[in-house]
């Protein structure tokens, strides 16, 4: 389970240099972590690392942490990435607006060891369940071989990626001769 689990990558965005050691001590083992300091430090890094989970300090040097989220919920390519807000606010108001903006999970500081390291493996345990439901819908379940939404998905990815680089695209349809035979059996 250990080398499953340590292929998730976890970015922690937080000015305070204690937090990012006391966060290190307890996820450092298990998974991979990478650190920022600031806001424009953390959205450079996250197109580049692609973290499966962000833990978020409100309180940043150069930017709110809720604006931070904000941001990340409005990229193409960060929407989907589940945001645990770790911070020294305690209001139920400041809780409630990170909710409000898509925060998965609220951690409030001091941190307790114990109750980070649960909350973030149950966000992981979330994505991997997420992960097989996902390739589950792309599979025929008599063939085991891609389906037409996986057909769809790749002809899209395809299609953008000819278009980005100006190249051609191709596709073979094959029509296989008595296939309600190899159905059937």
């Amino acid at each position: 389970m250990y080398e499953e689990i340590s292929k998730y990558k976890i970015l922690i965005i937080d000015d305070g240099m204690l937090n990012q050691f006391v966060l290190d001590k307890i996820l450092g083992n298990i998974y991979t972590l990478r650190k920022a300091y600031t806001a424009k430090e953390a959205l450079e890094i996250v197109h580049q690392f692609r973290p499966h989970l962000i833990l978020l300090d409100i309180i940043l040097p150069d930017a709110n942490g809720f604006d931070v989220l904000a941001s990340l919920n409005e990229l193409e390519d960060t929407h989907n990435i589940p945001v645990i807000i770790c911070t020294g606010l305690d209001s139920d108001a400041d809780e409630e607006k990170g909710f409000m903006l898509g925060a998965v999970d609220y951690i409030k500081k001091p941190f307790k060891d114990a109750i980070v390291l649960a909350r973030v493996n149950t966000q992981i345990r979330i994505i991997k369940q997420m992960r097989t439901i996902e390739q589950l819908g792309l599979i025929d379940a008599l063939t085991e071989i891609s389906n037409r939404r996986a057909f769809d998905n790749q002809i899209q990815y395809e299609w953008r990626r000819a278009v980005r680089e100006r190249s051609e695209i191709s596709m073979l349809m094959l029509d296989i001769d008595k296939f309600k035979n190899f159905n059937d059996t």
